[in-house]
């Protein structure tokens, strides 16, 4: 299942009235009172707006329509209807998943109301991970929350166990920003989709990537690339998340397939690797070009904390980088996974820090602790 969305002008009344009957009429007059004038005058300047999209599937074919309007620190759905025979698909998922997408880019909420006759769609948007923001007499406003950093944590025992045994909490307590490298993992628009961190920590990884360029460092922006149809992938992914996965980093220059805010300079490494980690043998050159920059330690963000850019820190440490992993510039499923894999990798692989620790070990350059 595809969905696309297109423009709607006031031409287009009759197929948004017709529609509009079908399935929000009777709740919108029953809860505000209005006549069918004033429902078909408020859609017709709904229309004039601009703020109306159909909803098209994968040939093109319209399957619904959605009505946002900006509302400053929120995105706002007034109206979703899919046509009846389309109910059922997913089309309505697509759309909020859309508008929320479109709101995670620039830090808004996403709000609507939904009608106390109507539980099944306060469901949907329940399992879409809304949540209740006020209570009206005949409906449920809900807010759907900007997405933020993980709230990350390592256990204070973890900390304790390394003080222990080697005299310190952290095991790289400074580092020369002429060998070091800030690796990022997979922040391209296909995992933006997916997981709406990696809006939250785009700031972030520039953040890191403009100080360790100014200070003498190096930055490599490592994409998935096509591993080519595998047995393996097709028999535990399955068909088709096997061809999702294998097409997610996109094509052309991996430039140009970086996520929304991020920007390649002239001097940067650019990678594309077709394993888990960009640092497993055969998966990509980063290794190499890492060597070729003299390069020791490698700060490691990107997405998903639990599954690449684990696979990549593990392999870095093996390799005998010394290996930073950034707590608020990596982004996994959830708090929870993501904590779980801090730890792992903070108790036996490398050192874990924020963003604000390593941008200081950066400006404080050169004192690195051996």
């Amino acid at each position: 299942m595809s969905l696309h969305t297109g423009a709607l002008g006031t031409d287009d009344i009759g197929w948004v009235w017709d529609l509009y009957r079908l399935t929000l009429h009777a709740d919108h007059a029953e809860a505000t009172g209005r006549t069918d004038d004033e429902l078909y005058a408020a859609q017709l300047a709904a229309l004039a707006t601009g703020s109306v999209s159909v909803l098209l599937d994968g040939d093109g074919a319209r399957v619904g329509f959605i009505r946002v309007t900006d509302d400053g620190p929120d995105l706002t759905i007034r109206d979703l209807a899919i046509q009846p025979d389309q109910q059922g698909r997913s089309f309505g998922s697509a759309a909020v998943a859309s508008v929320a997408t479109r709101a995670a880019a620039v830090g808004q909420d996403v709000v609507l109301r939904v009608l106390h006759a109507n539980p099944r769609a306060r469901s949907l948007y329940e399992r879409l991970g809304f949540e209740v923001d006020e209570e009206r007499s005949r409906s449920t406003q809900m807010r759907l929350r900007a997405p933020g950093v993980h709230r990350w944590a390592i256990p204070e025992r973890e900390y304790t166990r390394q003080e222990s045994r080697r005299g310190r909490r952290h095991a790289y307590e400074g580092l020369d920003p002429a060998t070091t490298a800030l690796v990022v993992v997979d922040l391209v628009p296909f995992f933006y989709e997916a997981n709406a961190t990696c809006y939250a920590i785009t700031p972030n990884v520039r953040l890191l990537a403009d100080a360790l360029r100014d200070a003498g460092g190096a930055v490599a922006w490592v994409v998935p690339g096509d591993p080519g149809q595998t047995a393996w992938a097709r028999e535990f992914l399955g068909d088709e998340v096997a061809e999702l996965f294998r097409r997610s980093g996109g094509t052309g220059p991996v430039a140009g397939r970086l996520g929304p805010g991020l920007d390649a300079r002239e001097d940067d490494m650019l990678v594309e690797k077709t394993a888990t980690s960009a640092l497993f043998p055969g998966s990509s050159t980063l290794d190499d070009q890492l060597r070729e920059r003299d390069i020791e330690t490698v700060v490691v963000t990107g997405t998903l904390t639990e599954v690449c850019v684990a696979g990549t820190a593990r392999d870095a440490a093996t390799l005998g980088y010394r290996t930073l992993v950034v707590a608020d510039a990596t982004a996994g499923r959830d708090d929870e996974s993501h904590n779980a894999t801090l730890t792992t990798i903070y108790r036996t692989f490398g050192d874990v820090r924020p963003t604000d620790d390593v941008l200081g070990l950066i400006a404080a350059g050169g004192s690195v602790a051996t």
